[in-house]
């Protein structure tokens, strides 16, 4: 938002780039872990810039374009969720394993300032390179992955090509994202030779994303590449230009009306509600649907659907699906956002979406030849995202993308303006002469205290991930006391959320060290009462040391929060039925049958 937008550019082209290449097996959480704090440093490196800037200037140039203001509102509307909820760190941080938290949005929403901020064609152009780089390394390394040739070794737990993403969903997404930025670049020259190789990579990386075992990358790039059709169908002029509007969207429709009615289990693709993913999905989107009627305003607190999830998920969820199934997401980006944060967070982001949809349509309208297939190539990679977006999670890369790409759409649009606040050039005197050196000093001063402080902050997870990894190797080692020092060093950088003392009690029973770990839970729990590996950890640590008050407590409390799951039902059945306590086992044990989730091993155990 300054007079000198080519190093903002840079800094978020670097961050769409690293994002999702970044990772890292010294960390707790490796994979996300290692990507969060490229997207703070990012967002750290353009305040300065913007601080250097206007204090040098004494102007700022920020987009007057209502789509931009909505996408920060956005963010800042979830930010304002975490504050109304004071759920402390978990909501800026996000779910554990996944880092989707209000600093995330924060982050992303600099980036896209960054870019509409006066970024010109080819500024746009060479970050549209820049992403069909990564979609070319992430093909690679998936299909080394593929031929169990990985020179990385990441663990692959969830398929067989999930790169460094960490999954096969959004290693297929980034794919099938990338697919139509690849697609518009081959269109750039009229050489066969070019479109012959670039068109052959685009196929690839639709080729890569179905190996991945993933239906959601080329789905959404196939919706990309119609996009892009429509911008090249724009070009030409006459019949070619309407048969293929009509028959462009006329596939759309049938595309779309076959996809929602075979998820339904009805039509020619009946198959797609057999999916192993989409069973799980409805009640993932069913349960996050409970969560925002319950609190329609701010949700149940940014980073907390896996606390509340057992409290709000449809009873039949605990046996239509593994009983241990657990949820820290509503692997729906909008249902998310809704559940979480409530209508703090969705009106804008709704808003924000539809917003740069608009400016999509009015730029495709409005431009012409090369730009136009680069809007094209650009909005269909937005669009792609947008549609991957309903059945999935925002991690930091999948975030970061949308928003840039966000900002490129609304870049080549033309529907972005800027206007100049105060001005460096007062009174028509030159602007050497304008300056002194104690506003040189202040600039200095200002830019390298927002970089140290921001870098220390946007470092801070790291360096807890790192020292909770290094306590969890020393105390499975044997080394209790210094690994003990790592995770408590841990939880104090982060604030006291539970999760590293969790993590601490786990490596502790591992070991052996029963009483030390009934210790560490109960420190996770005095952090975050609801933290539910911790209660059902003490409950039966407790039985088993036979400290039997505290299993009462940790058994009740773990069935006010777990009303169905038939396992968890039938180990506190037991303990009550051990303490002779026939009258709760059996209140245990009706309740599940009202809920009808009453399986006959359960009803096996009746007194």
């Amino acid at each position: 938002m300054t007079r000198h937008p080519r190093t903002e550019v840079l800094v978020v082209g670097a961050v769409a780039v690293l994002a999702p290449l970044a990772f890292s097996r010294a960390l707790i959480g490796g994979v996300t872990a290692a990507k969060w704090p490229i997207v703070m440093a990012g967002a750290v490196a353009l305040l300065a810039l913007w601080a250097h800037g206007t204090i040098k200037d004494r102007s700022v140039r920020p987009p007057t374009n209502l789509a931009v203001w909505l996408g920060v509102a956005a963010a800042l509307g979830i930010a304002l969720g975490v504050l109304a909820n004071g759920v402390g760190w978990a909501g800026w941080w996000g779910e554990e394993a996944r880092a989707n938290g209000a600093l995330l949005y924060l982050g992303a929403a600099a980036a896209l300032l960054a870019i509409v901020a006066g970024a010109p064609v080819q500024e746009v152009r060479a970050l549209r390179t820049a992403l069909v780089a990564v979609g070319g390394v992430v093909a690679l390394h998936g299909l080394l992955q593929y031929a169990g040739a990985d020179p990385l070794d990441m663990p692959s737990a969830f398929g067989p090509v999930v790169a460094t993403m960490g999954n096969p969903n959004f290693a297929s997404a980034i794919l099938g994202i990338a697919v139509p930025l690849v697609a518009s670049l081959a269109l750039e020259r009229r050489q066969l030779q070019w479109r012959s190789t670039v068109g052959a990579l685009a196929l690839g990386l639709l080729v890569v994303a179905s190996l991945s075992g993933s239906v959601q990358g080329p789905i959404v790039g196939v919706v990309g590449l119609g996009v892009l059709l429509v911008a090249w169908l724009l070009e030409h002029g006459g019949r070619v230009q309407r048969i293929g509007l009509a028959a462009a969207a006329g596939g759309g429709a049938v595309g779309l009306t076959l996809g929602l009615t075979g998820l339904g289990g009805v039509g020619p693709l009946s198959g797609l509600s057999n999916l192993a993913a989409v069973g799980p999905r409805l009640l993932y989107w069913e349960t996050a649907w409970a969560m925002f009627r319950a609190e329609p305003l701010t949700g149940v607190g940014v980073g907390r659907f896996s606390a509340h999830y057992r409290e709000f998920r449809p009873p039949e969820g605990a046996t239509e699906y593994e009983s241990t199934l657990i949820a820290d997401s509503a692997h729906s980006v909008p249902l998310d956002i809704a559940a979480q944060a409530g209508l703090l967070g969705l009106v804008p982001y709704v808003a924000f979406v539809v917003g740069v949809g608009v400016a999509l349509v009015v730029g495709l309208r409005r431009t012409q030849g090369p730009q136009r297939l680069l809007l094209g190539g650009v909005g269909g990679a937005w669009a792609a995202y947008q549609v991957q977006s309903l059945v999935s999670i925002d991690v930091p890369a999948l975030a970061v993308w949308h928003w840039v790409l966000a900002g490129m759409v609304l870049a080549l649009s033309g529907t972005v303006r800027t206007r100049e606040f105060g001005s460096s050039e007062g009174g028509g005197r030159p602007r050497r002469r304008q300056r002194s050196r104690p506003r040189e000093v202040i600039t200095v001063a200002v830019t390298a205290a927002i970089v140290l402080v921001g870098a220390w902050a946007a470092t801070v997870p790291l360096r807890a991930e790192r020292a909770a990894a290094e306590g969890v190797a020393r105390i499975q080692t044997g080394d209790l006391d210094r690994g003990g020092e790592r995770l408590e060093h841990a939880e104090q950088l982060i604030g006291s959320s539970g999760r590293y003392q969790q993590e601490r009690a786990d490596a502790l029973a591992t070991v052996g060290e029963l009483d030390a770990a009934l210790d560490a839970h109960s420190d996770a729990l005095d952090a975050d009462p609801r933290r539910f590996p911790s209660l059902v950890g003490s409950a039966r640590i407790a039985d088993e040391l036979g400290e039997h008050e505290l299993a009462d407590e940790m058994w009740r409390r773990i069935m006010e929060i777990e009303r169905a799951q038939p396992d968890l039902v039938g180990e506190a059945v037991e303990h009550w039925l051990d303490r002779g306590d026939d009258e709760r086992a059996n209140a245990l044990l009706d309740r599940s049958a009202r809920l009808g989730v009453l399986t006959p091993e359960l009803e096996a155990l009746r007194p």
